[in-house]
């Protein structure tokens, strides 16, 4: 009795730090145009919506070549346990990506939408179906690990319906080196 108590607070705990879609589809967000910047070196997660340790902890390498979009990402720091691949579709949908989590050789489908971006920061909205139900963030990356939510970053969360104060901060939740 007493272990279908601790599994069911540990599953209730679990699904709190994942935010789960539940009309099964991916917000529609407006993608900003020439994220070509995005496709260019390390990004690190500073602020997650979520919050879940598993996306507010990860680095992101970017690449781009060929017109394929390149985007790797991990929890651990130059191991990049994800990589996914994305081609330009439609303009509804400018890059589907296709992933695989390296470590157990799983495919799924994701969505990275650029949502704003400069040289130094990026606002990305992350749509996975990884899982038996999909999952989605919006994630405050960075070329600097360790920073605040720029103030163009917390404009463009307002014109969304977010308020940056709902976001949690790596500083909290991450040991980064």
């Amino acid at each position: 009795m007493n272990r279908i108590i601790l599994i069911t607070i540990f599953g209730i705990l679990t699904l709190r730090s994942i935010h789960c879609i539940t009309n099964g589809e991916c917000d529609t967000v407006t993608a900003q145009e020439n994220i070509d910047q995005f496709f260019t070196g390390t990004w690190y997660v500073t602020h997650s919506k979520v919050g879940a340790r598993a996306s507010l902890c990860d680095q992101f390498e970017t690449s781009s070549q060929d017109g394929t979009k390149y985007i790797k990402y991990s929890f651990d720091e130059g191991s990049y346990g994800t990589h996914c691949e994305g081609k330009p579709s439609n303009k509804d949908n400018p890059y589907p990506y296709d992933c695989k989590i390296e470590s157990s050789q799983k495919n799924f489908p994701a969505g990275f939408t650029v949502v704003s971006i400069d040289s130094n920061y990026a606002l990305v909205y992350k749509c996975a179906k990884s899982l038996s139900f999909p999952t989605d963030d919006y994630l405050v990356l960075n070329r600097q690990k360790n920073t605040e939510i720029p103030e163009e970053v917390e404009n463009k969360l307002s014109s969304l319906g977010l308020v940056s104060s709902s976001f949690t901060s790596s500083k909290s939740e991450c040991t980064q080196s």
